[in-house]
Protein backbone atom coordinates (compact mmCIF):
# COMPACT_ATOMS: atom_id res chain seq x y z
CA UNK A 1 0.00 0.00 0.00
CA UNK A 2 2.80 2.26 1.14
CA UNK A 3 4.48 1.80 -2.38
CA UNK A 4 1.07 2.67 -3.78
CA UNK A 5 1.08 5.69 -2.24
CA UNK A 6 4.39 7.22 -3.15
CA UNK A 7 2.87 7.07 -6.83
CA UNK A 8 0.47 9.33 -6.13
CA UNK A 9 0.77 13.43 -6.38
CA UNK A 10 -0.94 13.10 -2.83
CA UNK A 11 -2.78 10.67 -0.78
CA UNK A 12 -6.24 11.25 0.24
CA UNK A 13 -7.79 9.72 3.82
CA UNK A 14 -11.15 8.34 4.29
CA UNK A 15 -9.80 6.47 6.72
CA UNK A 16 -12.07 5.82 9.89
CA UNK A 17 -11.11 4.85 13.12
CA UNK A 18 -7.89 2.63 14.64
CA UNK A 19 -5.20 3.27 13.18
CA UNK A 20 -6.29 5.72 10.50
CA UNK A 21 -7.63 8.00 13.04
CA UNK A 22 -5.36 7.82 15.86
CA UNK A 23 -1.98 9.55 14.60
CA UNK A 24 -0.08 6.32 13.69
CA UNK A 25 -1.39 6.32 10.40
CA UNK A 26 -0.17 9.72 9.51
CA UNK A 27 2.90 9.18 11.20
CA UNK A 28 3.91 6.92 8.84
CA UNK A 29 3.04 8.97 5.89
CA UNK A 30 5.06 11.69 7.30
CA UNK A 31 8.12 9.54 7.82
CA UNK A 32 7.80 8.38 4.15
CA UNK A 33 7.54 12.02 2.41
CA UNK A 34 4.01 10.74 1.47
CA UNK A 35 1.91 14.15 0.98
CA UNK A 36 -2.05 13.73 2.40
CA UNK A 37 -5.03 15.24 3.02
CA UNK A 38 -6.19 16.45 6.71
CA UNK A 39 -4.53 17.02 10.25
CA UNK A 40 -1.03 15.92 10.62
CA UNK A 41 -0.02 13.11 13.43
CA UNK A 42 0.29 15.08 16.15
CA UNK A 43 -3.24 16.99 16.48
CA UNK A 44 -4.88 13.58 15.30
CA UNK A 45 -3.42 11.44 18.23
CA UNK A 46 -3.90 14.25 20.89
CA UNK A 47 -7.62 14.53 19.87
CA UNK A 48 -8.31 10.61 19.95
CA UNK A 49 -7.06 10.82 23.30
CA UNK A 50 -10.32 12.04 25.45
CA UNK A 51 -8.89 12.44 28.79
CA UNK A 52 -5.36 14.57 27.22
CA UNK A 53 -7.68 16.44 25.04
CA UNK A 54 -10.28 17.42 27.73
CA UNK A 55 -7.06 18.57 30.15
CA UNK A 56 -5.67 20.57 26.70
CA UNK A 57 -9.08 22.57 26.21
CA UNK A 58 -10.41 22.82 29.90
CA UNK A 59 -10.90 26.70 30.52
CA UNK A 60 -13.24 29.81 32.04
CA UNK A 61 -15.50 29.17 28.50
CA UNK A 62 -15.26 25.81 28.13
CA UNK A 63 -16.13 23.00 30.56
CA UNK A 64 -15.34 19.11 30.43
CA UNK A 65 -17.27 16.40 32.28
CA UNK A 66 -15.23 15.37 35.34
CA UNK A 67 -13.51 12.32 35.59
CA UNK A 68 -13.71 9.83 38.32
CA UNK A 69 -11.69 7.16 39.60
CA UNK A 70 -13.55 4.08 41.06
CA UNK A 71 -14.41 5.19 44.68
CA UNK A 72 -15.81 8.57 43.59
CA UNK A 73 -18.03 7.46 40.82
CA UNK A 74 -19.71 4.69 43.27
CA UNK A 75 -20.76 7.87 44.94
CA UNK A 76 -21.82 9.83 41.86
CA UNK A 77 -23.88 7.58 40.14
CA UNK A 78 -25.09 7.53 36.90
CA UNK A 79 -21.89 7.66 35.09
CA UNK A 80 -20.55 7.41 31.47
CA UNK A 81 -18.04 5.13 30.75
CA UNK A 82 -16.14 5.13 27.12
CA UNK A 83 -12.64 3.84 26.11
CA UNK A 84 -10.33 6.50 26.14
CA UNK A 85 -8.86 6.29 22.66
CA UNK A 86 -11.84 4.73 20.41
CA UNK A 87 -14.77 6.56 17.90
CA UNK A 88 -17.82 6.40 16.89
CA UNK A 89 -19.04 6.29 20.05
CA UNK A 90 -18.09 2.54 20.77
CA UNK A 91 -19.08 0.56 23.89
CA UNK A 92 -20.02 4.09 25.82
CA UNK A 93 -22.50 3.63 28.20
CA UNK A 94 -24.59 4.87 31.24
CA UNK A 95 -24.12 2.63 34.58
CA UNK A 96 -26.69 3.76 37.19
CA UNK A 97 -25.82 1.44 39.49
CA UNK A 98 -22.97 -0.58 41.48
CA UNK A 99 -23.78 -4.23 40.35
CA UNK A 100 -23.01 -2.63 36.28
CA UNK A 101 -19.96 -0.95 37.36
CA UNK A 102 -18.04 -3.60 39.23
CA UNK A 103 -18.60 -5.26 35.77
CA UNK A 104 -16.19 -2.97 34.31
CA UNK A 105 -12.27 -2.80 33.67
CA UNK A 106 -12.54 0.54 34.59
CA UNK A 107 -8.62 0.61 33.36
CA UNK A 108 -9.80 0.62 29.95
CA UNK A 109 -12.35 2.83 30.00
CA UNK A 110 -13.00 6.77 30.84
CA UNK A 111 -15.19 6.86 33.82
CA UNK A 112 -16.89 10.59 33.68
CA UNK A 113 -19.81 12.56 35.20
CA UNK A 114 -23.34 12.28 33.11
CA UNK A 115 -23.83 15.30 31.96
CA UNK A 116 -27.76 15.54 30.95
CA UNK A 117 -28.34 18.05 27.88
CA UNK A 118 -28.80 18.16 24.30
CA UNK A 119 -25.98 17.13 22.30
CA UNK A 120 -24.98 19.48 19.42
CA UNK A 121 -21.84 19.02 16.70
CA UNK A 122 -20.06 21.57 15.20
CA UNK A 123 -17.37 21.59 12.45
CA UNK A 124 -14.44 23.78 11.41
CA UNK A 125 -12.57 24.24 8.32
CA UNK A 126 -9.59 25.90 8.24
CA UNK A 127 -10.72 29.94 9.60
CA UNK A 128 -14.60 28.81 8.69
CA UNK A 129 -17.04 27.95 11.69
CA UNK A 130 -19.39 26.13 10.19
CA UNK A 131 -23.24 26.12 12.00
CA UNK A 132 -24.00 23.94 14.91
CA UNK A 133 -25.65 20.53 14.29
CA UNK A 134 -28.32 19.56 17.21
CA UNK A 135 -28.43 15.50 17.42
CA UNK A 136 -31.41 14.36 18.51
CA UNK A 137 -31.72 10.95 20.26
CA UNK A 138 -34.75 10.80 22.12
CA UNK A 139 -34.40 7.84 24.75
CA UNK A 140 -30.52 6.80 26.07
CA UNK A 141 -27.61 8.16 24.84
CA UNK A 142 -25.61 8.71 21.46
CA UNK A 143 -23.86 5.53 21.26
CA UNK A 144 -22.63 3.11 18.09
CA UNK A 145 -26.07 1.76 17.31
CA UNK A 146 -27.76 5.08 17.00
CA UNK A 147 -24.87 6.51 15.40
CA UNK A 148 -25.14 4.15 12.73
CA UNK A 149 -28.32 2.88 12.45
CA UNK A 150 -30.85 4.38 10.04
CA UNK A 151 -33.53 6.79 11.05
CA UNK A 152 -32.51 6.58 14.96
CA UNK A 153 -31.30 9.92 15.60
CA UNK A 154 -32.20 13.24 13.77
CA UNK A 155 -30.04 15.90 12.94
CA UNK A 156 -30.70 19.81 12.32
CA UNK A 157 -29.02 21.66 10.66
CA UNK A 158 -28.89 24.75 11.47
CA UNK A 159 -30.11 24.20 15.23
CA UNK A 160 -32.73 25.64 16.33
CA UNK A 161 -31.36 27.65 19.39
CA UNK A 162 -30.61 30.97 20.32
CA UNK A 163 -28.34 33.07 18.13
CA UNK A 164 -26.22 34.01 21.59
CA UNK A 165 -25.80 30.21 21.83
CA UNK A 166 -25.17 29.64 18.62
CA UNK A 167 -22.45 32.15 18.41
CA UNK A 168 -20.89 30.78 21.75
CA UNK A 169 -20.84 27.12 20.09
CA UNK A 170 -19.03 28.36 17.19
CA UNK A 171 -16.56 29.94 19.28
CA UNK A 172 -15.53 27.33 21.91
CA UNK A 173 -15.44 24.64 18.42
CA UNK A 174 -12.84 27.38 16.71
CA UNK A 175 -11.72 27.28 20.56
CA UNK A 176 -10.78 23.52 20.14
CA UNK A 177 -9.74 23.63 17.21
CA UNK A 178 -6.95 25.90 18.11
CA UNK A 179 -5.98 24.18 20.77
CA UNK A 180 -5.47 20.74 19.59
CA UNK A 181 -3.61 22.36 16.78
CA UNK A 182 -5.78 21.04 13.83
CA UNK A 183 -4.22 22.21 10.67
CA UNK A 184 -7.44 21.80 8.35
CA UNK A 185 -11.13 20.44 9.83
CA UNK A 186 -12.73 19.21 12.95
CA UNK A 187 -15.79 18.77 14.11
CA UNK A 188 -15.97 18.98 17.96
CA UNK A 189 -18.85 17.47 20.19
CA UNK A 190 -20.71 19.46 23.19
CA UNK A 191 -23.65 19.32 25.30
CA UNK A 192 -25.71 21.92 26.90
CA UNK A 193 -27.27 21.65 29.56
CA UNK A 194 -30.60 23.40 31.01
CA UNK A 195 -28.53 26.23 32.29
CA UNK A 196 -27.05 26.69 28.91
CA UNK A 197 -23.46 25.52 30.11
CA UNK A 198 -21.51 24.11 26.78
CA UNK A 199 -19.64 21.21 28.11
CA UNK A 200 -17.05 19.74 25.40
CA UNK A 201 -17.44 16.12 24.78
CA UNK A 202 -14.39 14.66 22.47
CA UNK A 203 -12.82 16.11 19.12
CA UNK A 204 -12.89 14.94 15.72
Amino acid sequence: VLELCKLADIVFLATHGGVGEDGRLQAVLEFEKILYTGNGFFSTAMSMNKSISKKVVASNSLKVAREYDKETALKNFPVIIKPNDSGSSVDIKIIKKESEFRKINQKDYLVEEFVKGREFSVGVLGKLVLPPIEIKIGEGIYDFDRKYVPNAIEEICPANISKSLSDRLMDVAREVHQKLEFEVYSRSDFIVNDNEEIYFIEAN
